[in-house]
């Protein structure tokens, strides 16, 4: 039932009118499933208080326990949608930056955003200056806020944001051969992060670092990057003005 009234209510004059002639008949029953939208909160906050008692955590435990439930799904579903939101609206790729900074976040909340083995999806964005120019300063301050929201050490947000434009940049730069969109990004962050790591996190040794960022970059930008560019490209002269 709150399936049913999310898939198919849409607001409307009148639509208190429940059975009014012309009202197709799945919005009529979305409007009556509509309870079970306060009904979901009462059982969620019962269940929770429930749980609480069984197992007492702390507030900081208790909102990353939830939040590595409740994301991983969500990122699934980000991952199919955003691209399809792209083809089928006219949603300025120069908000790039916001979605960069929930992907790094969502990263970070895994634990795998930082440190010598990382993952970052965030970085699947950077074959967008393949797209639009506009993407390039939209990643820059999408990763420089992302590094401040998460703590990184002032090396890791000066040279990690210095990374993703260099990498921005050059994809740009190299727009004209799609299968280099994601080789920038993934060679800017191979050499400059391994040395902040070892430099502002202790993180050693710099070799293992290569190996790993650089491999975590291939299936960010490599893979996931690449799966993104071809959702896009057939779009592009109706997503992009540049």
């Amino acid at each position: 039932m709150l399936l049913c009234h999310h898939l198919f209510f849409t607001p409307s004059d009148g639509y208190d009118d429940w059975f009014v002639a012309g009202y197709p008949f799945w919005h009529s029953l979305a409007i009556v499933c509509k309870s079970t939208v306060a009904l979901f909160l009462l059982l969620s906050g019962f269940g929770l208080y429930r749980s609480s008692q069984r197992n007492p955590l702390n507030t900081f435990e208790f909102y990353k326990k939830r939040l590595l439930r409740l994301y991983p799904t969500y990122f699934l579903v980000w991952l199919i949608f955003v691209p399809l939101t792209l083809i089928f609206t006219d949603h300025s790729l120069a908000a790039a930056f916001g979605d960069y900074i929930s992907l790094k976040l969502i990263a970070n909340l895994l634990g795998i955003a930082s440190g010598a083995v990382q993952i970052r999806f965030s970085e699947a964005l950077t074959i967008l200056p393949y797209f639009t120019v506009s993407a390039v300063p939209g990643l820059t301050v999408g990763c420089l806020l992302a590094n401040i929201l998460t703590g990184c050490a002032l090396p890791d947000i000066i040279f990690g944001t210095l990374a993703t434009l260099l990498g921005a940049v050059f994809t740009r730069l190299l727009r004209k051969y799609k299968w280099l969109a994601p080789v920038p990004p993934i060679l800017a962050n191979a050499l400059i992060i391994p040395p902040v790591l070892y430099f502002a996190y202790g993180v050693k040794p710099i070799w293992f670092s290569l190996v790993t960022v650089t491999a975590g970059e291939i299936i960010s930008c490599g893979v996931l990057g690449m799966l993104l560019l071809f959702a896009l490209q057939k779009y592009a002269s109706v997503l992009f003005k540049d």
